[in-house]
């Protein structure tokens, strides 16, 4: 995977980046979408 587009977006827009694992309907999950520019990957 290249990053380097989504790393720009996010400096961009004053945001840090995370890749996680989440799974659906995951309140905690939600919650750091809205913090972060996030890149996910669904268990």
């Amino acid at each position: 995977m290249d990053f380097s587009e989504d790393l720009e977006e996010a400096t961009n827009n004053n945001k840090h980046v995370i890749i996680y694992f989440h799974q659906n309907s995951c309140p905690y999950c939600a919650k750091l979408q809205k913090d972060f520019d996030v890149i996910e990957t669904n268990m």
